[in-house]
């Protein structure tokens, strides 16, 4: 004799014989080796927001960057500002690139903001900052000289020509 507890507390006790028990394990496993049955397929693993956010790692084809080509950074709390960067070397591997600060010129004033357009001219050290792709657009990733000798950690996105920026009027922000 078999005593079989249910996990529920409110069913009572069954009790079986060895041979009704392994009768009904029997008749379970047949269910499965049966020739009609089809098994349902798995549903595709759903992506957490954390993987989604996570770039890629090798660049794609269609998101090179080459020498010359201007990125920028957008950053502030309650103020706009950006910062932008020059490629000055990309490494043979890809992987990583030199960098230099660039200049911008202000083309207007809009509300409470200045109009900006980056220039390719370069200015202050060169640093290399590592190249990143995220929905096959490329990203340089890494810290970047700031303010007098110290740095900053950042995130540029390439800069599409003929765009301009909006960078809040000193006076509006913070």
């Amino acid at each position: 004799m078999v005593r079989v507890r249910s996990h529920k507390r409110r069913i009572k006790a069954q009790t079986v014989t060895v041979k009704q028990h392994d009768r009904s394990v029997a008749e379970r496993k047949s269910s499965f080796e049966r020739k009609d049955y089809t098994p349902v397929a798995k549903a595709p693993k759903k992506e957490s927001y954390s993987d989604l956010m996570k770039p890629t790692k090798k660049p794609k084809k269609e998101a090179f960057i080459k020498k010359g080509d201007i990125f920028y950074a957008s950053w502030g709390y309650d103020q706009t500002n950006y910062d932008y960067l020059v490629v000055k070397e990309v490494s043979p591997s890809g992987k990583t690139v030199k960098c230099q600060m660039t200049e911008f010129k202000n083309v207007g004033y809009s509300g409470q903001a200045y109009v900006q357009k980056p220039t390719s001219k370069g200015f202050g050290e060169v640093f290399r900052m590592k190249v990143e792709s995220r929905d096959g657009k490329p990203q340089l990733r890494g810290s970047y000289p700031y303010v007098q000798g110290s740095r900053r950690l950042g995130t540029f996105y390439k800069h599409d020509k003929g765009k301009t920026y909006h960078e809040t009027d000193s006076m509006f922000g913070h």
